[in-house]
């Protein structure tokens, strides 16, 4: 019976190694361009969807840097089920983009699709790159993959052409983007931001068409009817926060630092509740592996308690 309750031990140990394991699995992130792969008729359109997933994990900001080919001629972008409120918007002449979910999470969508067109009979592609992805929970990058697609046209569907994928970029911790967000081309340092400012009355409800601003920017905005509003191009360091609303105007100091490029801010009329990330502190996601491992380790625990106590009751009886 001793022997049992080890066994049952050691099994609690390897849950545990396991829940610790949770983080390495979690960012498993991706942007891809779907299909990878298409032989489309020559003369017709095709339609790529650019999507985004964090791998089981809810994000609220994603970007990309999405490179159509000369040859390929972008008929028409239609937006996703995604939800972003686009800081960067994508358009057909550059479907680069920065979005972020006001409010809220979301673990897999399509940002947008791509209606392409090969002009000739070369091999047209769509590329992928400088993607970032930031989970809502805890502002962690979730990033590990990016992938392009590749397409050739065909006479019909007799001639089919056997094309090899785009490679999969792969990113690794140390590589993992932390990119500024502005309305031009996404920069390679991190000094501007962009505030997504929520303003709330006491008793925590949004506040519709309150003016917000930036003291020394020209970087102003509106609350919609869910109290959210968007400044993009934020310098980075101390800056002063000020939301007026019928005569009453609030102020706040506020610093923006860190790889997080996309940052929100709360403001309660009267009190405010900054949710910029603690560098000195770490909040945990809770992923559902990490639910199902602790109901196993207590299941484990509880059942080696009664072997144990069996066992005492047993040796007393002998005794």
């Amino acid at each position: 019976m001793r022997s049992k309750i080890l066994k049952q031990l050691l099994l609690v140990l390897v849950l545990f190694v396991l829940a610790g394991l949770n983080d390495v699995f979690a960012a498993g992130g991706s942007i891809r361009a779907v299909p990878s792969v298409l032989n489309p008729t020559s003369g017709e359109s095709f339609d790529v969807d650019i999507v985004v997933n964090g791998g089981g994990v809810a994000f609220n900001t994603a970007k990309a840097s999405i490179t159509v080919a000369s040859n390929l001629e972008v008929r028409d972008l239609i937006l996703g089920n995604c939800g972003f409120s686009f800081v960067v918007t994508p358009t057909t002449s550059n479907p680069s983009f920065v979005g972020a979910v006001l409010g809220g999470g979301i673990d897999s969508c399509t940002a947008f699709t791509l209606k392409l067109k090969l002009k000739d009979a070369n091999t047209g592609t769509v590329t992928v790159s400088d993607g970032s992805i930031v989970a809502s929970s805890d502002h962690s990058q979730l990033i590990s993959v990016m992938q392009g697609g590749i397409y050739q046209a065909q006479k019909n569907q007799q001639h089919a052409v056997n094309l090899t994928p785009l490679p999969v970029i792969a990113v690794s911790p140390s590589s993992k983007s932390t990119n500024s967000v502005t309305n031009g081309p996404i920069q390679t340092e991190l000094n501007e931001y962009t505030l997504l400012v929520t303003y709330l009355d006491a008793n925590e409800h949004p506040i519709y068409g309150a003016k917000v601003s930036i003291a020394n920017s020209p970087a102003t905005g509106t609350t919609d009817y869910n109290g959210h509003a968007v400044l993009a191009g934020i310098q980075s360091g101390v800056n002063t926060l000020n939301v007026q609303k019928n005569n009453k105007n609030v102020s706040e100091i506020i610093s923006l630092s860190g790889s997080n490029p996309v940052v929100s801010f709360s403001i309660k009329d009267g009190a405010t509740t900054n949710s910029l990330p603690n560098p000195g502190l770490t909040n945990i996601a809770v992923t559902p592996l990490m639910i199902i491992v602790g109901i196993i380790i207590v299941a484990v625990i509880a059942e080696a308690v009664i072997l144990f106590l069996a066992e005492g009751k047993t040796d007393r009886i002998d005794l």
